[in-house]
């Protein structure tokens, strides 16, 4: 069992001021929070091995010749869309304890020179502060009785969250320029990537911060209010004379408040030197070089067990297993991280009609820039040759292409770029470079094959290696500004206040949200299991060039339709019903309410995820890429399962795999989106002055509707080699609950 402890308590400091002269209204107000981040756990404080697949050689045991696979042995193959299934559960049955990751970690001296190893199990202590001032004016001008000017200013001060002991650490070099450098330099031909050392930081010891304060965060507020029908003027005859209206418009800037989950996950997951986490390195087991599980509680097999230094100083080399690779999947840090900020624009213009009924048109739009997003900052590189100019997305999809069409290796023409990059991959009067490779090339996991290429130089690669990733790291997962989204919203509404009894409101959005990515920050890395897109962790496919995961957010909504209701029975005394009824009859009928509420959207997004492999970046799969028409129609089929697509199977005859340095398509598909009404039944009795008793019958899913959720974390298949691809497996919509309250009031 493992503990983690976490206290964050914010000491917020408020004070505000208005001053009246004349027609102007003006405020004064700051702000000041003291946030303090206190952590206990030991969660990251012991070694573990899990079975996993993906960590085997070629990622996997169906269709790869080894042990274990049934066409090995002269059983079926397995069909292709049942690989995963098959893959985990024969892992798990066999017990192929293939993954280990040993966790050590350090105590920084108080001179930041060294640091000791931590015994396994030791609790681990961080406290983060960081402090949030800001102070803004406003000046509220009422130039007409019909016209109202609001300007603002706010100035926004974000201190870099950093840890109060010093037990704090971050590499050396500026990582946003080392990760630009590694994608200049690629498009030159040259591979410039050198290792990465961390060291002591933060403020406590008067040493450089996670990234540097922004000091210029200046916010502008503007808005007006309008009134046409205040003096009665020719507007006000032009719109039937009756009512009021009022016009009303306004824009912002608004910075985030962030920076506390980031400092969590790269403190855990990215400190080296403070707390490693260091894997063996993947796609070198096979079922039958793997340790077997044994037991819950024995040792961890010794041949993946790297034994930690009892003492390190700094600055310290970022991890390496015994093989000298590193290879590790982590989190960075791009110190060069700015605040996010939003652009905020709404229009409205609101009209009071006959019979107490008031409608509203509006446009809101909300456009985030600098916003937070993942991206994999050790990903391997689009290495250009410098003799052919070829690039390797290029050259990489020429092969894949015919990889994917089974074209025969006698018949692959010499390609440039490998014959140029990897000469030695050739066999004498054999087969060309090309061709040799083309034999390891992998559909769907092209990154596995460059992992042969790269790191042992198999086929042959003229003994360079890391030419494509650094020599530390598989994936380095950090937060950057890298993101800009785009909302935009159409809303109609119409509401009655409560009268004759009677309350309503219905509104209607039509919207539509765009972005890179959907993540929020406390969202961590993916292990080294891999993820889908789409899931809870949505990192950019392709760091060199993010705008390809550019698509609706996770969680737009096209349309929306919301209601409310509030009815006063009209029976009883002095109701237009049974007004002549007993007392004792109008105790039972009169004062009755009822009243509800109800939501309907459109269908929310998803993608469809290649799982055959990693095409472009070695830890996260690529979405698949629609050729052909798709029909989503959530029904249940003849065994009684849900499933989003009218044609499982047709649907993935009409994608394709996506190619190396394509990210494929993010949020292309539509299922299931949420409908669902509560409802209320509820009696009052006055007793006698001042008590009462209250009756309700309450209904929540009134209607017992069934809506599926596409999240495919918690629910859909959505990977192409599930044996349950296209299937539910959880609803958004809980059962239809009821139930009953009786209340006295005194």
């Amino acid at each position: 069992m493992r503990t983690t402890i976490v206290d964050v308590p914010v000491n917020n400091i408020i004070d505000d001021m208005p001053l009246v002269h004349k027609k102007h209204t003006v405020e004064f107000g700051a702000n000041y929070r003291l946030v303090l981040n206190h952590r206990r756990s030991d969660d990251l404080s012991y070694s573990y091995g899990y079975i996993n697949s993906y960590a085997l050689v070629d990622a996997g045991i169906a269709g790869t010749g080894q042990s274990l696979d049934p066409a090995v042995f002269g059983q079926p193959a397995i069909d292709e869309n049942f690989t995963n299934s098959y893959n985990f559960a024969m892992t798990n049955l066999v017990g192929l304890l293939d993954l280990v990751t040993t966790q050590s970690n350090y105590q920084i001296s108080s001179d930041g020179k060294s640091a000791s190893l931590l015994k396994q199990g030791a609790m681990l202590y961080r406290e983060f502060r960081n402090s949030e001032f800001e102070y803004y004016v406003q000046d509220s001008w009422r130039v007409l009785p019909s016209l109202t000017l609001t300007f603002g200013l706010r100035h926004t001060l974000l201190q870099t969250p950093y840890e109060m002991h010093g037990q704090q650490a971050q590499p050396t070099v500026d990582m946003d320029q080392w990760f630009k450098t590694r994608g200049a330099q690629a498009a030159l031909g040259n591979s410039v990537q050198p290792d990465i050392y961390l060291a002591p930081s933060g403020q406590a010891r008067g040493l450089k911060p996670y990234w540097p304060m922004q000091r210029r965060n200046i916010a502008p507020r503007i808005a007006v209010a309008f009134s046409p029908m205040a003096s009665g003027g020719l507007l006000h005859r032009l719109l039937g004379g009756y009512g009021k209206s009022s016009i009303r418009a306004g824009y912002g800037i608004y910075y985030d408040h962030y920076g506390e989950g980031i400092v969590n996950s790269f403190d855990q997951y990215g400190s080296f030197g403070l707390s490693d986490s260091i894997s063996n390195p993947t796609n070198l087991l096979t079922p039958d070089t793997s340790p077997r599980f044994t037991g819950m509680i024995d040792a961890l097999p010794a041949s993946l067990i790297v034994t930690p230094a009892s003492t390190v100083t700094y600055p310290v080399l970022a991890p390496n297993n015994p093989l000298g690779t590193g290879f590790a999947i982590t989190h960075g840090l791009d110190d060069h991280m700015k605040t996010p900020y939003s652009h905020v624009a709404n229009f409205s213009f609101q009209r009071e009609l006959p019979d107490g009924f008031i409608s509203e048109m509006a446009y809101i739009g909300r456009f985030g820039r600098n916003q937070l997003q993942q991206i994999d900052m050790a990903q391997p590189s689009d290495l250009v040759d410098s003799k052919s100019g070829q690039d390797y997305y290029t050259a990489a999809t020429q092969l894949s292409k015919q990889s994917y069409s089974s074209v025969p290796v006698a018949s692959i023409a010499p390609i440039p770029y490998f014959e140029d990059m990897f000469p030695d991959a050739a066999v004498a009067n054999a087969t060309t470079a090309t061709q040799s490779i083309y034999n390891i090339w992998l559909p769907g996991n092209e990154t596995g094959s460059l992992y042969m290429l790269d790191i042992f130089c198999q086929p042959g690669c003229g003994g360079k290696t890391n030419r494509f990733w650094p020599r530390q790291f598989a994936s380095m997962y950090a937060w950057s500004s890298i993101d800009s989204s785009n909302y935009n919203a159409g809303q109609l509404t119409l509401r009655r206040n409560l009268s004759g009894g009677v309350q309503l409101g219905i509104s209607y959005t039509h919207s539509k949200s765009l972005d890179m990515g959907s993540d929020a920050e406390r969202t961590t890395f993916s292990s080294s299991t891999g993820t889908t897109a789409g899931s809870s962790f949505g990192a950019i496919l392709n760091a060199w060039k993010p705008r390809l995961s550019y698509a609706v957010s996770d969680f737009d909504v096209r349309h929306l339709v919301t209601g409310n209701w509030v009815v006063k029975l009209p029976f009883g005394i002095g109701k237009s019903l049974l007004n002549g009824a007993s007392r004792g009859l109008d105790s039972v009928i009169a004062n009755w309410q009822f009243s509800g509420v109800a939501r309907w959207t459109s269908g929310l997004p998803f993608s469809v995820i290649c799982g055959a492999g990693w095409g472009t970046n070695w830890d996260e799969h690529s979405g698949m890429i629609q050729t052909g028409p798709i029909l989503t129609h959530t029904h249940i089929d003849s065994s009684g399962v849900p499933q989003v697509f009218a044609d499982a199977a047709k649907a993935q005859q009409n994608m394709r795999n996506p190619y190396p340095g394509e990210a494929g398509e993010r949020n292309s598909f539509r299922g299931d989106g949420y409908f669902g009404s509560d409802a209320s039944l509820s009696k009052s009795w006055k007793i006698h002055d001042g008590d009462g008793l209250r009756f309700s019958w309450e209904a929540f899913n009134l209607t017992n509707s069934v809506r599926f959720d596409v999240n495919p974390l918690t629910s859909l298949q959505n990977m192409t080699t599930s044996g349950e691809f296209g299937v539910y497996g959880a609803t958004l919509t809980k059962p239809r609950v009821q139930q009953f309250s009786l209340r006295y009031s005194f």
